[in-house]
């Protein structure tokens, strides 16, 4: 989850909630597709 984020982040969103997003989809692929090791994230806390 994004704050303040709606349905439209991929194109409307905060910049640099666009790159976490993107990267997080990435790192997906690279894991599932490629067998790359899972990245570790920074997770903001509330």
């Amino acid at each position: 989850r994004f704050p303040n984020e709606s349905h439209e982040l991929s194109r409307s969103g905060q910049p640099w909630h666009r790159i976490e997003r993107l990267e997080h989809i990435v790192g997906w692929f690279d894991h599932w597709l490629m067998g790359v090791p899972k990245p570790e994230y920074e997770v903001a806390k509330d």
